[in-house]
């Protein structure tokens, strides 16, 4: 476990002197927490959570669970500055900390909020179909927008792949833990404002003045989705930035695997086409995975799957360098 998780973790059960967690074993599904040094601090929220939320623990085995399952929600929040700083100055989690985020324990829908937030409208029969043909140049004009990255016979890459692919993703790899419905609905709407704004190659990556033209272009899309009435869909876009639940953090992440998995089936083509070279993507791909540690610490397969698809595409590339096979389409 990432070191900026354990210090995050402190601040929010509110460390004091001589409190000390095992986080290592806090986070083994096959550890007896009884034995975790001071996970009493812990057991001790996981009661006040059950007096005053009605949830029971019951016997030992459920205690445990929810001894867990609250660890998870305190590092779910960590990146929440609001309560970060307020548990700095020596408040210790209250029940309405923890149950802001504990949509995982029994007897809370963990939906529900987020759901009622969605917007809703009355629409008569000829308002939804005028919608829905809204809804139809949209997707058309996203399935038209082209990719840096190709097929294996040299054709770019559209958006509408990308998202089938990253969706197909979700639903076998996403861990058991997630909601599975909102992490498709992520990656159907994850890039949706590429309709108008286009895709962005980041293969060299972006300046900042790049970086900001493209927010800008992106932001002017969401404009335009809201401006066709399509609040729900604009709605979950603003969630899915927000990177702020495990299922939009997830996604994230497998979003930056699927560029390696068109490199790997099309033999490193497109990055020969932009004149990669191993050396280049070894650099691009170590400086890539910092970035990503610092901004996901807790990692986790999906962070795993990432690093082992790099480490193939340097591979793939360097075979295809070596070989001369695209050298007549970078020339």
């Amino acid at each position: 476990m990432a070191c900026p998780w354990k210090i995050r973790f402190c601040l929010l059960i509110g460390e004091a002197p001589g409190r000390q967690v095992d986080f290592d074993a806090l986070a083994a599904p096959d550890v007896d927490l009884s034995k975790v040094t001071r996970i009493d601090d812990l057991r001790f929220l996981v009661r006040r959570f059950e007096h005053e939320s009605g949830v029971h623990a019951g016997d030992p085995d459920n205690l445990v669970s929810l001894t867990r399952a609250l660890a998870r929600t305190l590092l779910m929040i960590r990146d929440r500055d609001k309560e970060i700083r307020s548990l700095k100055r020596g408040r210790d989690p209250g029940i309405d900390d923890v149950k802001r985020a504990l949509g995982c324990l029994p007897g809370e829908d963990r939906t529900s909020k987020q759901d009622a937030e969605m917007p809703t409208d009355a629409a008569t029969n000829d308002d939804r179909l005028e919608r829905a043909l809204r809804i139809a140049d949209v997707a058309l004009a996203f399935g038209e927008v082209e990719r840096a990255t190709m097929h294996p016979d040299g054709r770019p890459e559209s958006d509408s792949t990308h998202t089938v692919m990253l969706g197909l993703m979700g639903i076998e790899l996403a861990d058991e833990d997630l909601d599975p419905g909102l992490v498709a609905i992520y990656t159907l709407i994850h890039d949706l404002p590429e309709f108008s704004a286009g895709d962005t190659c980041t293969a060299w990556g972006l300046t900042e003045d790049q970086a900001q033209a493209k927010a800008a272009r992106e932001a002017k899309a969401v404009e335009r989705l809201e401006e066709l009435g399509l609040h729900r869909i604009v709605a979950l876009i603003r969630r899915y930035e927000a990177q702020a639940d495990p299922e939009s953090r997830w996604v994230r992440l497998a979003d930056k695997i699927t560029p390696s998995l068109t490199h790997l089936r099309n033999g490193a083509r497109a990055l020969a086409a932009v004149g990669m070279t191993s050396e280049t993507m070894r650099e691009r791909h170590a400086a890539h995975v910092d970035e990503l540690a610092r901004q996901y610490p807790e990692r986790g397969p999906i962070f795993d799957m990432l690093s082992a698809a790099f480490a193939r595409c340097e591979d793939e590339l360097s075979k295809a360098l070596d070989e001369g096979v695209w050298t007549d389409e970078h020339e």
